[in-house]
């Protein structure tokens, strides 16, 4: 597990340099007519400055992405606990981008996504699955950052 502590300065920049996310939280999905909705953890991501992140994710939906690639979180406390999000991929275009959740703020979403595994990124204006990428999540490793930091919030 990677865990760092952001000074006030270093937080700053972290949210001058990552992508914004427009909404974080969860969504409804049915993967078949029969089958009982499930919560899947969202991130809506305002590439406004960035095409390249939407290139990039329109492109995954034609070629794919390599499998057992893996986006590194960075888990923080202190003064601003969450999670940096780095996607550094390289095949089969290169792309990289940060997001950062915040606790308590994004508390739905990373929640859900240490329950179910995985997150969804979503850029653009609405929620079509061209628009759309599936990140796999270290349970383990974000159930114990979110322990941590509920502790740290009763303090």
């Amino acid at each position: 597990m990677h865990f760092q502590t952001f000074s006030d300065e270093e937080a700053a920049e972290l949210n001058r340099n990552c992508i914004p996310a427009q909404f974080a939280g969860s969504m409804r999905v049915t993967h078949e007519p029969a089958s009982p909705d499930q919560l899947m953890p969202l991130l809506r991501l305002d590439t406004t400055g960035r095409p390249d992140v939407a290139d990039f994710i329109r492109v995954l939906h034609t070629e794919g992405l390599p499998p057992g690639r893996m986006p590194p979180f960075i888990y923080s406390g202190g003064k601003h606990p969450g999670a940096l999000l780095r996607v550094d991929i390289s095949e089969p275009v290169r792309c990289a981008f940060n997001v950062f959740l915040t606790w308590p703020d994004d508390e739905i979403a990373l929640k859900l996504m240490a329950a179910s595994g995985t997150l969804c990124l979503f850029v653009g204006n609405e929620y079509q699955w061209e628009q759309a990428m599936g990140l796999r999540v270290v349970q383990e490793e974000l159930f114990q950052m979110i322990r941590i930091w509920e502790q740290h919030s009763q303090d």
